[in-house]
């Protein structure tokens, strides 16, 4: 039998699952190390202003694979974000302002790469 219905439903599905994964492909390539960090952060975040603590969901080696990096890499992004009040402390991320980490991991990745270094 011909479902139209199932079959739009399962390419919907697909084209959303697509286009998530081309903005991490993206993410991945126009982002410093840091700025991905940032975002991965924000969006761990359940606070929208202000102070705020994130449970880290993963140990930091499945962070950093997530966020296609080496522990290493992850390790030196979170100290490249204690400029940006962000601390970390074992499974615990505390981010002193929401808006400044906000702006700072979608800025322009020029900016970011020159201010990173």
């Amino acid at each position: 039998r011909d479902v139209p219905e199932v079959a739009i439903a399962i390419l919907s599905a697909t084209f959303a699952h697509l286009q998530a994964l081309v903005g991490q492909v993206e993410a991945l390539k126009a982002q410093t190390a840091a700025q991905r960090v940032a975002e991965f952060l924000l969006d761990l975040a359940t606070c929208t202003q202000g102070k705020c603590e994130v449970v880290l969901p993963y140990d930091k080696a499945l962070i950093a694979g997530r966020l296609g990096m080496k522990p290493e890499s992850l390790s030196r992004a979170f100290a490249k974000l204690r400029d940006h009040g962000v601390s970390i402390r074992q499974n615990m991320a505390e981010i002193a302002d929401l808006e400044r980490l906000q702006e700072y991991a979608l800025a322009d990745p020029a900016e970011a790469w020159s201010r990173d270094r």
